[in-house]
């Protein structure tokens, strides 16, 4: 009985000492497996087969790797050593556009020397003018200079860098000479304005040709200044090819007025510069700087300032 009973006593504690090694194990695991987010129970067996083989693999390819120097890290081209003298400097912008200045205009424009007393190659360069309008928004596809020096109107075409001259045309102008002031003086203005109608025959009188763009004189710049008198268009002859003094309308031939109908149209610019100033062209051009509202005004205010009429 004492022996069986020692035997049995034995039994039960082994069994408490297992069942407290397999609770503790699975504890373990459990921990584990919340901390690393491993499926649960935590597999020990499969773990260490896979380090093992990971270890067989490192092993490998370690020796693969050193038995072939160029898959080296040796013979990899070290990094270029960053250094202050080796910064690239940002490439400097391109030049802009060289401002209009009295000289550079006048190099290029010999009737400015016209203007009265003085030279304008003594003046100081271009001020921006003490009336002026900004460029009115839509415009035309083409633009329209009238050149009164020359008696030419240009047709003009916007480029990249310039303005493009697609033709020209003779015109006649006002009988009396300078900037229109009130009604009836007969003089052609000078200024920034649109083509806002167009008219023909039968509405258009014989003496105006078969087509005629209104202009909208005056316009803000011109109603500040106190001027008067309406009715300024672009116009042909209504006698074929001559052409004679107007009442300050811009003139040309019919033929010319039908061709110019090609490329004017409701809202399109057309600058009148003053007398005594030559439209600068280059190589069949004019420069942006020169077809621009505060352009055309502050050479306006410079020519009349040294002729003593402003």
């Amino acid at each position: 009985m004492i022996a069986y009973g020692d035997g049995f006593t034995y039994g039960i504690r082994r069994r408490v000492l297992e069942a407290r090694v397999a609770f503790s194990v699975n504890w373990s695991n459990a921990v584990i497996a919340r901390t690393f987010r491993f499926k649960y129970p935590f597999p020990v067996e499969k773990v260490a087969a896979y380090s093992g083989m990971g270890m067989v693999f490192a092993a490998l390819f370690m020796i693969i790797s050193y038995s072939f120097p160029a898959s080296t890290s040796a013979n990899i081209a070290p990094a270029p050593k960053f250094t202050t003298a080796k910064l690239i400097s940002p490439k400097p912008l391109g030049k802009p556009e060289p401002a209009v200045t009295a000289r550079s205009v006048a190099a290029l424009s010999p009737g400015l020397e016209q203007a009265g007393a003085g030279s304008w190659s003594e003046l100081a360069d271009l001020p921006k003018p003490s009336l002026s309008m900004p460029l009115p928004k839509g415009g035309g596809l083409y633009t329209f200079v009238v050149d009164k020096t020359r008696k030419e109107l240009f047709v003009l075409e916007e480029n990249k860098d310039n303005y493009k001259i697609i033709t020209k045309y003779k015109t006649s102008l006002g009988s009396a000479s300078g900037d229109k002031q009130v009604r009836g003086d007969n003089k052609t203005p000078e200024g920034l304005y649109r083509i806002v109608a167009v008219k023909q025959k039968p509405e258009l009188p014989g003496r105006y040709g078969p087509m005629a763009f209104v202009l909208d004189y005056p316009n803000k710049v011109d109603r500040i200044m106190g001027k008067t008198g309406d009715g300024i268009w672009i116009h042909g002859s209504g006698l074929g090819e001559k052409t004679a003094k107007t009442e300050g309308c811009i003139e040309i031939n019919d033929k010319n007025i039908l061709k110019l109908a090609e490329f004017a149209e409701n809202g399109a610019n057309v600058y009148v510069f003053p007398e005594n100033f030559t439209v600068p062209v280059v190589n069949n051009a004019i420069q942006k700087n020169i077809i621009a509202p505060d352009t055309l005004y502050s050479l306006k205010e410079k020519i009349y300032k040294v002729a003593g009429k402003f």
